[in-house]
């Protein structure tokens, strides 16, 4: 009773963030240390760039470079944004010390290539502490765009350091943030219609067992770095009540004992292949984002809900290494018979009388260990986990009931990955066994050519009965598992403003390749051309964004696609948007219409759409049908905001929408959201 009524609590309220004030850029040219005056053109502005006070608002482009990530409807799915876009928050509040930053702080930037991470910290080294965050400018390497979006996030001086532990620091440098969002479909769905009780009791879930809508909550608590707490949670529509509830407390330290992590937490180390259960951040046209950059153990705040560890992680920090220890026993949703259970459910729903009577019926208890050494120009890594469930596995795979019979439902899993700074090149990889001795292995290099342009090439090789479950690495599969590819990735400049990239990946009968190009001017219009390629598919996209005003941008984008062979049709897509950002940033809107004709399945479009602040949406395209949504942000109070979203879809080519409890008699479906944000 308790918990329902904190999670209660916790969803009738909003969370806080930051607004990015408008701040002058820079113009080209050549940057004197010296006299620290920026020479041919460039404003010297070593004032105007410090960290403005007031809310705070993270930058379009930036949230433009986070929705690529899940725009291919590859990604691990929006579930994860949350920790990314908390970084960046964080940032916003208590800028980084570039003069102070390491490589571990660069690897959030993840749309920095690991040359260029690495670059900034040359340049630190050679030219000594940076004067004026208008010398990114004139690193070799750093695109202009980059810097800019680098800006508000780091700082020439303060930052870095830990108050102690005491009360009044406590208090005094306290932040809470309250976040609250809803959503429903307003078109009644067949699992919330009236039903008799005698067709209930013999079909019990032909309905759903609570009411319609989504809602979600998220409370926070921060002291800077110190302390962090976060309390989440969610009920997905047709769930009686609050159905996820988690909790995570972060603790940072100056001594040994680095940070300490309870309750939710995930972790990821090498490059996934024993464990990784958390963002991959990789972006396939970018050929350093390859390689995994592990960021050890961090709180989840997120609502994937069988997707993290429950428990406590420590990591000890040492002169030139650390360790991370990790315990963790959750419940898991699954489909259990006498024998055991036959699969693990990673829906998260529990809005009928079979997926609720699945939820949380089956534990898992996980231990292990990273140890991790680095040393000059190289970094060597070594990953220990060890699990279990306390039903025996009794599904289809042969392999897992033999190993797992063997180990008396004990798994594990143990890894070697490596990291190698030669100059121009970096070798990246890892080795991984399980208990069974099954391998698996990722290697891979990344190369830059100049300044300019940067190349990757991976290989890897994954045992048939090779089973991590709690693995994240590169795979055509939902595992790396039976698996031998190679990946070929190309990015580089082809004048001052335009650019190409090309991705190749190769496993046994399946190819998938995109060639990207882009001309991004600093003023003007901006235009990318698009081209794909695949065993399933093949398709063009080009895309324009054309500044109309100072607050007014159109953004079009039309798509072609055709499935592979001489079967299916082809499909396209075609959509324009209006953007009103202005330079006040007391207020933002964007309104969209698009056109599809989609057939085939194969032949499917994933098109992201502007949404609710830090969530993501990308609809899957198929069918014919126009659509359109509004989307508002209304700041009401310099602590209160509010987000609109209104969106609907009219289908030409069908008279029901969807299947099942989700069934809608009618060729419309429509979808209203709002949220709200507050800071105390």
């Amino acid at each position: 009773m308790r918990r329902g009524i904190i999670a209660w609590l916790v969803l009738c309220a909003g969370r806080v963030l930051f607004c990015i004030e408008a701040r002058s850029e820079p113009e080209s040219g050549e940057f004197c240390r010296n006299t620290g005056v920026v020479k041919a053109g460039r404003v010297a502005c070593d004032d105007t760039l410090k960290q403005e006070t007031g809310i705070r608002e993270l930058p379009e482009e930036l949230l433009m470079k986070l929705l690529q990530l899940y725009e291919n409807g590859e990604g691990p799915g929006e579930e994860y944004s949350e920790e990314l876009a908390d970084f960046f928050r964080q940032a916003l509040d208590r800028p980084l010390n570039i003069n102070n930053i390491e490589l571990k702080d660069l690897d959030k930037f993840f749309f920095l290539s690991s040359f260029q991470k690495e670059a900034i910290l040359e340049y630190r080294r050679e030219y000594g502490e940076f004067v004026s965050l208008n010398e990114l400018f004139n690193i070799p390497g750093i695109e202009r765009w980059q810097a800019e979006l680098m800006l508000p996030f780091i700082s020439p001086q303060g930052g870095g350091e830990l108050l102690p532990l005491n009360l009044p620091a406590l208090w005094r440098d306290a932040r809470i943030q309250l976040l609250s969002r809803f959503k429903f479909i307003p078109e009644k769905q067949q699992g919330f219609t009236p039903v008799s009780r005698e067709e209930y009791q013999k079909k019990p879930d032909c309905r759903y067992a609570g009411a319609p809508g989504y809602l979600y909550a998220q409370l926070k608590y921060e002291c800077r770095d110190l302390v962090k707490i976060c309390i989440t949670s969610e009920k997905d529509p047709g769930e009686p009540g609050v159905d996820y509830l988690s909790a995570s407390l972060l603790l940072h330290t100056k001594g040994v004992t680095e940070r300490i992590v309870a309750g939710s937490y995930s972790a990821r180390f090498g490059q996934g292949l024993v464990l990784w259960n958390s963002f991959p951040a990789t972006l396939e046209t970018q050929p350093s984002s390859l390689c995994k950059k592990e960021s050890a153990i961090l709180p989840y705040n997120s609502t994937g809900e069988n997707d993290s560890f429950c428990g406590v992680a420590v990591t000890l920090r040492f002169k030139e290494s650390d360790i991370s220890i990790m315990t963790s026993y959750r419940g898991y949703d699954a489909r259990i018979t006498e024998e055991g259970f036959t699969s693990l459910l990673t829906t998260g729903l529990h809005n009928t009388a079979t997926t609720f009577s699945r939820r949380k019926n089956l534990y898992g208890t996980v231990a292990g260990f990273n140890l991790n050494y680095r040393g000059s120009g190289f970094t060597v890594s070594q990953t220990t986990l060890l699990y279990r469930y306390d039903h025996p596995y009794a599904g289809r795979d042969s392999v897992k009931i033999k190993k797992w019979g063997e180990a008396g439902a004990w798994g594990g899993n143990a890894s070697l990955s490596w990291y190698k700074v030669c100059k121009r090149v970096r070798v990246f990889g890892e080795l991984a066994f399980d208990h069974g001795a099954s391998a698996a292995v990722i290697a891979g290099i990344t190369t830059r050519h100049g300044s300019r342009a940067e190349s990757c090439l991976l290989f890897r090789s994954y045992s048939g009965s090779y089973i991590a479950p709690f693995s994240g690495a590169l795979s055509a599969g939902s595992t790396p598992r039976g698996e031998r590819g190679i990946t070929v990735s190309v990015s580089g400049f082809a004048g001052k403003y335009s650019k190409g990239s090309l991705y190749t990946d190769i496993v046994k009968d399946r190819i998938k390749t995109r060639l990207l190009l882009e001309y991004k001017p600093e003023k003007g219009s901006a235009h990318t051309l698009r081209l794909d390629y695949s065993n399933t598919s093949c398709g063009v996209r080009y895309v324009a964004e054309i500044p109309l005003t100072t607050s007014l941008s159109l953004q079009g984008r039309g798509e072609l696609r055709f499935p592979a062979g001489e079967k299916g049709d082809r499909g396209y897509l075609v959509l324009g948007e209006l953007l009103c950002r202005p330079l006040s940033r007391r207020y933002s809107a964007s309104v969209r219409l698009a056109w599809f004709d989609v057939p085939d399945w194969d032949s499917r479009i994933y098109a992201y759409e502007r949404d609710l602040l830090y969530a993501f949406s990308v609809p899957v395209c198929y069918g014919k049908a126009l659509r359109g949504y509004i989307n508002l942000h209304l700041p009401l109070h310099k602590s209160f905001d509010l987000w609109i979203k209104a969106s609907q879809v009219r289908y030409f080519d069908r008279t029901v929408i969807g299947e099942g409890n989700d069934l809608i008699g009618g060729p419309v479906k429509s979808e209203l959201k709002f949220q709200i944000r507050l800071r105390f």
